[in-house]
């Protein structure tokens, strides 16, 4: 398992694939989606975002806060428009360290539903 210490890792820690969900949630402020953990290395497989609603589009945006200041914020996904009644997936793979943030942001209150399929690499 690949172990990012810089220090000489023990190779100890477990590989565990993971989900998490928002539904029906109010995106029209950023929501954060997945938050780091120290001593934790998530590799995101899988975004899928329904807009669940047969009247409204969207647009989405989802960006990665690296050091949950807002200050410091990589867009990953800008101003993605999402019709009524359809699914975006994002299965470009990336990264989540220990003071990571994934943030998604919609153009109104409407609601969404997100699912995000990561694998979760703890290390000592």
């Amino acid at each position: 398992m690949a172990n990012p210490s810089t220090t000489g890792g023990t190779g100890a820690g477990t590989e565990v694939i993971r989900r998490k969900f928002v539904k029906n949630g109010d995106f029209s402020t950023a929501v954060k989606i997945l938050d780091g953990e120290a001593n934790h290395l998530y590799t995101i497989v899988t975004i899928i975002v329904c807009n669940a609603s047969t009247t409204d589009a969207e647009v989405i945006t989802m960006y990665v806060n690296p050091a949950e200041n807002g200050s410091d914020v990589t867009t990953l996904l800008k101003q993605q428009d999402l019709p009524a009644k359809s699914t975006y997936v994002f299965s470009d793979k990336f990264a989540l360290d220990a003071t990571d943030e994934l943030l998604l942001i919609s153009s109104s209150s409407s609601s969404l539903g997100v699912w995000v399929t990561y694998i979760d690499q703890t290390y000592s």
